[in-house]
């Protein structure tokens, strides 16, 4: 199930977590999700340990749906950041405090040329986003591709994620 965070229910704040790490949030599907009478969901109540908070980011979340006395909950057992590969969606992936050190300020001032940079060099990687993320600090501080075939010619470098 593909979705975004709105709120969380259990605990009350998020600055006062349960111990044990169990949450019962509330998020936006972005696919269509039906009920048992086959009305579609504008919301889906899911319930697990650890679950993702961030707003902005969608999650493609597994796991299976339960009837219980709050009605029916998608009881979460895993589940994946979906960073978009737009302008929205990395500074969305930057703000949302995963990065140690960048938050919303430092995210939200990045430059959009810098971003559209980021974005063409993982496209020129086969798409592979593993690569970009693994990219040397030297790539940060200079914001160059770390590796493009028509500036390189032929080499036998490649993407060991995409094999």
């Amino acid at each position: 199930m593909l979705c975004s965070y709105e709120r969380v229910i259990y605990p009350q704040s998020l600055s006062d977590p349960n111990p044990t790490g169990f949450m019962v949030a509330v998020y936006t599907p972005h696919e269509k999700i039906l009920d048992s009478s086959g009305q579609a969901l504008r919301q889906v109540k899911a319930v697990g340990y650890f679950l993702p908070t961030a707003k902005g980011i969608r999650y493609e979340m597994q796991g299976r749906w339960e009837r219980g006395k709050h009605g029916d909950q998608y009881a979460v057992t895993q589940f994946e950041e979906v960073i978009q590969p737009t302008e929205a969606g990395i500074i969305a992936y930057l703000s949302s405090g995963y990065i140690k050190g960048i938050g919303a300020k430092p995210a939200a001032s990045t430059s959009i040329s810098v971003i559209k940079r980021w974005i063409s060099s993982t496209e020129n990687q086969n798409g592979c986003l593993k690569c970009a993320a693994s990219a040397p600090k030297s790539w940060s501080a200079s914001l160059t591709p770390i590796w493009r075939p028509e500036a390189h010619g032929t080499s036998s470098r490649c993407c060991p994620h995409l094999v």
